[in-house]
């Protein structure tokens, strides 16, 4: 972390800033002895108006020395510029610090969610089984339930593995572009502060009230606008990455949300409907086909740990 106040800038002000305070005191000065010269001079031309000289002696204020005064202003707001900055970058990389130590960002791949919705739909495959064994003439219907929940799982394993793939490509982008926002800010760190303060005053910006004030306002209000841009950004996507890791990498198994299991439960229910209507129609007779009670909460999982 830099020192504040910097040292070089401490002895800059001590000496610099002094040397010229001094010096404007000392013009001031010279331009009151002027002025009261003037006055005294006036006295001896009957046509001059001594009463002009008079006034503008009495509202010469000299020299307000508030350049050291504007300096330390001017750093006071930079400081918080900046802190404001460090503050955001150290929430953001103690967010990559964890994630990346803690989970791997990558893809579960198609096997880890094929094997999830075959966990989720056991009961469903379970149940066409036992209805084979208890009707052994029903064959093409046994097969065609079978194929209605493989056609299950293979879509929600697929719709799963696309929501994974979009989340995992989602977090390595983002970081890489609050890093290159955090680097944007960082490279216009030169050009405020102390800086700024110095171009200001080799520039000539010194002995008129609040110049050094003035020239870098609009400096820092420059920075301020590309701040208040690039925090916007950073923001929205820091708040994405933890709603990431809270949901996803240390949380559910189905990264597009619980209404995909729900959605894979209504479609085994009608898997295991079709399954009792067409054994009525082959076979002639009713038979009650035992409906499962489904889980529509997806169950975590440690597989990105």
């Amino acid at each position: 972390k830099a020192l504040f106040p910097s040292p070089s800038m401490t002895y800059f002000q001590n000496v610099v800033v002094g040397c010229a305070s001094d010096a404007a005191t000392a013009v001031a000065d010279k331009g009151s002895q002027f002025l009261q010269k003037l006055l005294e001079c006036s006295a001896l031309d009957s046509d001059i108006d001594q009463t002009t000289y008079a006034d503008q002696l009495s509202q010469w204020q000299g020299y307000n020395d508030t350049l050291a005064s504007q300096i330390l202003t001017a750093q006071n707001i930079n400081y918080n510029q900046v802190l404001a900055v460090e503050n955001e970058m150290i929430k953001f990389y103690n967010l990559k610090k964890e994630t990346l130590e803690t989970y791997v960002i990558t893809s579960r791949g198609l096997a880890f969610y094929l094997n999830r919705m075959y966990s989720y739909l056991s009961d469903y495959y379970n149940t066409v089984t036992e209805t084979s064994f208890d009707n052994p003439g029903g064959s093409a219907c046994i097969a065609s339930a079978t194929a209605s929940l493989q056609s299950v799982v293979n879509s929600v394993a697929r719709q799963s593995l696309s929501c994974d793939q979009d989340i995992v490509n989602n977090t390595k982008h983002m970081m890489c572009q609050i890093t290159g926002d955090f680097s944007s800010l960082n490279s216009l760190m030169p050009s405020i502060g102390n800086a700024a303060l110095l171009n200001c005053t080799a520039r000539g910006y010194i002995f008129a009230p609040n110049t050094i004030a003035n020239c870098f306002n609009l400096v820092s209000w420059q920075f301020d606008i590309e701040y208040t841009n690039r925090n916007g950004d950073i923001s929205k996507n820091v708040a994405v990455l933890t709603d990431y890791v809270q949901t996803f990498f240390s949380g559910s198994d189905l990264p597009c949300g619980g209404s995909t299991l729900k959605s894979a439960y209504l479609s085994a229910e009608v898997a295991l409907y079709n399954l009792q209507r067409c054994i009525y129609i082959t076979s002639g007779t009713v038979y009650s086909v035992t409906t499962p009670q489904p889980n529509t909460t997806p169950q975590s999982t440690n597989e990105f740990k």
